[in-house]
């Protein structure tokens, strides 16, 4: 996860969204069995956090859309 958003600001939204995709639906397929609910949530807010972050350098620190990328939008 942290090899997919940490791969540099040059990087497209969409080019990051879609490696974190992949790699999020391989670990959905490996952790599956059991009970992952707890897992994947706090995997989930993780996710969140950095991408906000990386989004937030990217778009050079400003604090205006620190709450456009809030957690529901970068679900959608």
């Amino acid at each position: 996860m942290r090899n997919s958003i940490a791969g540099g600001l040059w990087r497209t939204v969409e080019e990051v969204i879609t490696e974190l995709n992949r790699t999020l639906k391989g670990w959905a397929g490996y952790f599956h069995y059991g009970n992952s609910n707890r897992m994947m949530s706090t995997v989930d807010r993780a996710v969140c956090g950095r991408l906000q972050r990386w989004l937030w350098r990217k778009h050079g620190r400003s604090f205006a859309l620190w709450s456009t990328y809030t957690a529901e939008v970068l679900h959608e």
